[in-house]
């Protein structure tokens, strides 16, 4: 007994077609290193910027106060003439002879003393 296949009753079997999957690429190591470079790189950017900024600060503090200083100094002696002044002003000499140009007389002398200088 020999099977004969009959041509139409003969199915035949799908085949799984094969798939285009892509590839998975790994990390290249120089793109890495690139990456860390440009990340280097930046940070140092910008702690020089900041460092150069707080020291542009803390010299234009030190600046300022140098200033004040001299201010300050100027003031004190500026305060010390005028108290030599006020006290030229408050001594009895020069009461009597503004008293004298004014010409008030004293209550305690006569009318007609002449003030003694």
């Amino acid at each position: 007994m020999s099977a004969v296949l009959h041509p139409g009753s003969v199915r035949p079997i799908p085949r799984a077609k094969p798939r285009a999957v892509p590839k998975r690429k790994g990390v290249s190591v120089t793109g890495v290193i690139v990456f860390v470079c440009c990340v280097s790189a930046l940070a140092f950017l910008f702690s020089s910027a900041f460092s150069l900024g707080g020291f542009m600060l803390l010299e234009d503090a030190r600046a300022q106060a140098i200033q004040a200083d001299r201010r300050a100094a100027l003031a004190e002696i500026s305060i010390a003439e005028l108290r030599a002044e006020i006290e030229r002003l408050r001594s009895a000499h020069s009461v009597q002879r503004w008293a004298a140009v004014h010409d008030l007389i004293p209550s305690y002398r006569a009318e007609h003393e002449a003030p003694t200088f």
